[in-house]
């Protein structure tokens, strides 16, 4: 197993504890944002820091004081299967279906939850738990990296 940053930068050796739980996985391509949560709210200060330890002792210490999760939005391969040109709710479902098979993954690994219909108030509502964004995608839409037409962040 790979974690790789948005920018191509290989976190794996950051991350052990990802990596542990990935490697309970299927062979799959996910995307997702990878966190340190406190209470439930990202803390990107203490992710950056930890994206930067270099030291295997550091490492090991930041990964079970400060352990990392990944919030899975898409997948986007499983196995020999190219998931991409799937509508998301179907990508959603194998999604769930892989991660769910790796139980022990659940703590580390989690599939961001999924809101139907127009979304009015659910920006307000992030805004008042203290989270930064929301983005919302066609359920119909087909995977594309970067900003597409098919969603929105806010």
């Amino acid at each position: 197993a790979r974690l790789v940053s948005q920018r191509g930068r290989d976190l794996s050796a950051c991350f052990p504890e990802i990596i542990a739980s990935l490697d309970k996985l299927p062979n799959i391509v996910l995307d997702g944002e990878l966190v340190i949560l406190e209470r439930g709210k990202p803390q990107v200060d203490r992710l950056r820091r930890r994206a930067r330890l270099k030291d295997e002792v550091s490492i090991r210490n930041a990964s079970h004081w400060e352990p990392a999760a990944i919030l899975v939005f898409d997948i986007l391969r499983i196995g020999k299967r190219d998931l991409r040109k799937r509508p998301l709710l179907e990508r959603r479902e194998i999604a769930r279906t892989a991660l769910h098979r790796a139980m022990g993954s659940f703590k580390r690994i989690r599939l961001v939850q999924q809101f139907g219909g127009s979304g009015s108030g659910l920006h307000e509502a992030a805004a008042g738990l203290g989270l930064h964004a929301v983005v919302a995608k066609r359920a119909d839409s087909r995977y594309r990296a970067g900003r597409s037409r098919n969603w929105a962040g806010c």
